[in-house]
């Protein structure tokens, strides 16, 4: 579990954030890492990608990018999964 100084954490109360990253993390082969977490967090928590570089200090094309290539493939491909 993430520190409580963790950005984002609110989304513990609304979602099962250790089934999620289980499910996650499946499809992706291995564990979700610590961005990732915080990333996909921050979309539960409502945020777009440049609300939430811009909460974490990144720059907002960064993850954006890295939102593409990571969490919302993953959650296409357990969706794809789900449906079969």
């Amino acid at each position: 579990m993430a520190s409580s100084n963790e950005p984002f954490m609110q989304a513990e109360n609304h979602w099962d954030l250790e089934t999620l990253y289980s499910d996650l993390s499946s499809v992706k082969n291995k564990r979700l890492t610590p961005v990732e977490k915080r990333h996909l967090r921050g979309l539960l928590c409502g945020f777009s990608p440049a609300e939430i570089a811009e909460k974490l200090s990144k720059n907002g094309k960064g993850v954006e990018t890295d939102l593409c290539a990571t969490v919302y493939r993953y959650v296409k491909n357990l969706l794809n999964l789900m449906k079969s």
